[in-house]
């Protein structure tokens, strides 16, 4: 524009230090007044402002400062507190040849006039205006990197005007930066051609890097990445081997998540001309899957053997699938009606990521013309019978039809069992400790736990006692009753006379399992061990020796 009205012109720019972190608390308030900001939004402002102290601790020593002055780096206030100072600058009236503009801590003047002593002069008035103001908002300028870059009526200035701020001269410029657009003092746009051409050269380099012959391919590092999904160690656990192919590994798919249909199901029963019902058994530790097709074309069963490894949900999930590829193969644009008591199988194909191969496979097969029904097990529905009976014939097969890898749910139960036998072969050896608590507790199990601390001496026998407190050197003393030799903690569960009295259902000839299994007893024993530890000065006669 200046250039248009044959003006010289300059844009000084300006930098206030560390502009977020000299926020002058009281002028935000006050500007806020004047805007008429709501009551309950100055409210909340003066809260979060009033208050604030810094404190620096060294040793035993603590000084503490109040503060009013910064805003919180990083938030979502801090520009909008900056904003309600340096708006008083923008307010300002520098005249009809100059104009400012503030882009978060940069403030840029814009000074036009048709001689260069008249740009000097109105420059530098409007700068002393900035500096008062920045005197009053408290906040100061960095005149270090304040820059000037001249414009002439028709092209570059020969002798610039020179300009001082505060008594500092201004740097002169012939480029200057302003929100990602370089001007230069030609205002040929030159530079700014030449940085874009930087930028973008940087970007081509990085593509050059992710262009398709450079690395390794697609189709290697689709083998390079099965080669890492299935060339694992195999797996070892108490003398059991296993290859790690007979393990089922998950190979998620690499469709985008937006081909991904959702898949509804019902438990209608609707009439149909192409039927077809899926099942899967396991009998006698074989497994079988099987799906029956009612059609006037092709009616018949279809029968597959599984791995004895295999679960009766894969079993399940297989005739689904295989049922999907009969049709596919058979019928693929009539409408399908398919029928399956597996409610598990249903609900994971209605899984985003349900993590199993099958599952993937038969949302791939599912189109428009398949409907899912659910129907319940041995009610009598006719096709559901027909696929049952076929499922278990299936099993007894004389070969494996289809070969799966073992699931991760049979794989945890094996390990299970395994962990349990070796448990238990390791509790049943004579020469091992605890064998108070084996003649109680001869099995093992993974749901018995026992949290309260008289049971713990009960099944334990540890605790306090004279048995277990002289076997490890705690205390030499006897029962004052005298009837026992071993004082051990069933003398006081069912012998000891002196505690009699807070027995009601506990019965000599009773074992500790009758006890722990009937609740009122438990009750009464923890009872009658409280009363023990609170009164063992009665109870415990000690040994003089030990007493002085």
């Amino acid at each position: 524009m200046a250039r248009l009205e044959k003006k010289h012109s300059v844009i000084i720019s300006l930098d206030v230090k560390s502009a977020f972190s000299r926020v002058w608390w009281p002028l935000v308030l006050h500007n806020l007044k004047r805007m008429a900001c709501p009551r309950n939004l100055y409210g909340i402002a003066a809260s979060f402002l009033d208050g604030r102290s810094i404190s620096l601790s060294y040793g035993d020593t603590v000084i503490s400062k109040d503060y009013s002055i910064g805003c919180p780096q990083g938030s979502n206030s801090g520009p909008l507190y900056w904003l309600l100072i340096v708006n008083d600058a923008l307010e300002m009236d520098f005249g009809e040849d100059v104009r400012i503009l503030a882009y978060a801590d940069d403030i840029y003047l814009f000074v036009a006039a048709t001689g260069k002593q008249n740009v000097k002069k109105y420059a530098e008035t409007a700068l002393q205006k900035l500096q008062e103001w920045s005197i009053t908002a408290k906040v100061e300028f960095a005149h270090e990197k304040t820059k000037l870059i001249p414009f002439g009526k028709k092209g570059k200035q020969k002798h610039p005007p020179y300009c001082s701020f505060n008594g500092r001269a201004i740097k002169l410029s012939r480029q200057l930066k302003i929100l990602g657009v370089v001007l230069d003092d030609g205002l040929n746009f030159l530079p700014h051609i030449q940085y874009v051409r930087g930028k973008t050269l940087k970007i081509l380099n990085r593509l050059t890097i992710a262009r398709s012959r450079r690395g390794l391919s697609v189709r290697e590092m689709e083998a390079t990445l099965y080669q890492l999904k299935h060339n694992r160690p195999d797996p070892h656990f108490l003398g059991v081997h296993l290859e790690s192919n007979q393990v089922e590994r998950y190979l998620p798919s690499w469709a985008h998540p937006s081909t991904k249909h959702l898949v509804h199901w019902d438990q209608d029963s609707p009439d149909y001309d192409l039927g077809i019902f899926t099942d899967g058994s396991k009998l006698n530790g074989q497994v079988g899957a099987a799906f029956s097709v009612f059609d006037p074309q092709h009616s018949g069963d279809f029968q597959f053997r599984l791995d004895d490894h295999c679960s009766v949900f894969q079993a399940e999930l297989t005739a689904i699938k295989q049922a999907l590829l009969w049709k596919q193969q058979n019928r693929p644009h009539a409408n399908c009606h398919l029928f399956t008591d597996s409610m598990s199988s249903l609900k994971a194909l209605q899984k985003f990521a349900p993590k199993n191969n099958l599952v993937d496979d038969i949302n791939s097969l599912l189109d428009g013309t398949i409907s899912l029904h659910w129907v319940k097990a041995h009610i009598g529905v006719a096709g559901n019978e027909v696929a049952d009976k076929a499922a278990k014939a299936a099993s007894d097969r004389p070969s494996v039809d289809i070969h799966l890898g073992i699931p991760e749910s049979s794989l945890k139960t094996s390990i299970r069992h395994l962990l349990l036998r070796e448990w238990q072969d390791r509790w049943k050896d004579d020469n091992a400790k605890g064998r108070f608590t084996f003649n109680i507790f001869p099995e093992v199990k993974t749901n018995r736990c026992i949290d309260n601390r008289q049971l713990s001496q009960v099944v334990t026998n540890h605790g306090l006692c004279p048995y277990y407190l002289k076997k490890f050197n705690l205390r030499e003393c006897n029962c004052r009753c005298g009837e026992d030799v071993d004082d051990d903690i069933l003398h006081y569960i069912f012998r000891c006379p002196l505690l009699d009295s807070q027995r009601s259902l506990i019965r000599p000839g009773q074992s500790v399992l009758q006890i722990l299994q009937d609740k009122h007893r438990t009750k009464e024993v923890k009872s009658l061990l409280s009363f023990l530890f609170l009164h063992q000065q009665d109870i415990f006669e000690q040994d003089p020796e030990d007493i002085s």
